[in-house]
């Protein structure tokens, strides 16, 4: 920003439907009385109950063994080969 200004104007408050920016509010630390509860989206949970996973299902286990990686790197690698000989006919 060498050899250049930038200046910060106050704008007056939007009005409602007015622009992107949302209504202005201060920042409200918790109240003496006790903490407010938080706003959650109306989409928070919305999912909760579509499925279930199965008890002793483990989540972090691998998706595919080792023999099944062999195949899958085996299957690219042929993918590849067909890919390059496709761009090597062209030229």
């Amino acid at each position: 920003m060498a050899g250049r200004k930038l200046v910060f104007k106050r704008m007056r408050e939007a009005k409602k439907g007015q622009g992107m920016a949302e209504i202005a509010r201060e920042f409200d630390p918790a109240p003496a009385t006790g903490p407010k509860k938080a706003h959650r989206s109306a989409l928070f949970g919305c999912m909760k109950g579509t499925f279930t996973i199965e008890p002793g299902y483990d989540l972090t286990q691998p998706v595919y063994t080792g023999e099944e990686w062999t195949e899958i790197e085996k299957e690219m690698e042929e993918d590849w080969d067909q890919i390059e000989q496709g761009m090597s006919k062209t030229k």
